[in-house]
């Protein structure tokens, strides 16, 4: 019988060393999960303000890439698109009594334009002169 109270006083002392295993193993799970939910929403936090940093970086490039396409393509002087509008109106209807002064014109725009003319313009251009 004695055996029986001695064994009986070894299984209670080792299942209270589990319980206390298990309640700490529990204890540094659960720490590791607050800290997996903290590390997930600091993430989450900087890819929100990654997100619009790049956003506002994206607003900026276009911008930029607006001011750059006006200095490429300005705007060309009103007298320049009036002339343009005459002879894209003209030049179909076959009027080449306007020939000389228009293309004397164009010579003269494109000479103060330091040789750049709209596309449009360059066409109509090429396509008196090759008259």
């Amino acid at each position: 019988m004695t055996s029986l109270i001695a064994q009986e006083i070894r299984l209670s002392k080792r299942h209270e060393e589990i319980i206390s295993q298990r309640l700490m193993l529990l204890q540094q799970m659960q720490n590791k999960l607050e800290g997996q939910n903290k590390e997930k929403v600091s993430q989450i936090q900087a890819a929100e303000v990654a997100f619009e940093r790049n956003r506002s970086l994206l607003k900026d490039i276009e911008a930029a890439e607006r001011s750059l396409k006006t200095r490429i393509h300005p705007l060309l002087p009103p007298e320049v698109v009036s002339l343009e509008i005459k002879l894209l109106i003209w030049y179909p209807s076959c009027v080449i009594s306007c020939y000389s002064s228009c293309l004397c014109q164009l010579k003269q725009i494109h000479i103060s334009f330091n040789g750049s003319l709209s596309k449009r313009l360059l066409f109509v251009y090429q396509k008196l002169y090759l008259l």
